[in-house]
């Protein structure tokens, strides 16, 4: 369904190592789309690669490309947040009173009573990364369908950033 794990906890040593509540992952709880950054720099040094290097990362890839879209994909699905059909909104899902594990800002500033009617900023961010990065993906993979697919949700994202997140009055979001 798209869904990546952030980690696995490996046998009794290490489960005994990490707090109860970080060892069972939910599927609809999503972590920053982190492994784009490597995608991304991939794509970016494609062209810097030595000849029997340069094969390799490109089959690489060609055939990735289709499981980071389904990831991408699962974004919209799971962690999207409610502000309207014209825009796209982003919540972390898992969120409790003191804690955003999910968000690897787990101890950035938020409301001490979680909603579902939050937006976060931080987590549409990622989403304009990844919309880019996947705009990327697409062309070099010969997608041209879904780089205008990628190029609109990143319309989208960033005129809801600005729309709703932007605080003319503090010049912050």
């Amino acid at each position: 369904d798209g869904w990546i794990a952030r980690e696995q906890i490996p046998g009794k040593e290490a489960r005994a190592n990490v707090p109860g509540q970080l060892c069972i992952q939910n599927p609809q709880y999503a972590n920053p789309p982190g492994l784009l950054l490597s995608v991304n720099r991939l794509i970016e040094k494609l062209d810097t690669f030595t000849a029997d290097v340069k094969p390799q990362v490109s089959a690489f890839l060609k055939a990735s490309y289709e499981k980071f879209k389904k990831n991408y994909e699962w974004y919209f699905k799971t962690q999207h947040g409610h502000c309207g059909t014209k825009m796209h909104c982003f919540r972390w899902r898992g969120r409790s009173k003191h804690h955003t594990l999910t968000s690897g800002l787990d101890d950035y500033p938020r409301s001490d009573l979680p909603d579902e009617r939050e937006l976060h900023v931080d987590l549409a961010s990622w989403m304009a990364f990844a919309s880019k990065v996947m705009m990327k993906y697409a062309q070099l993979t010969g997608n041209n369908a879904d780089y205008e697919h990628y190029y609109r949700n990143l319309k989208k994202i960033s005129n809801m950033i600005e729309t709703v997140h932007w605080d003319e009055e503090s010049g912050h979001y």
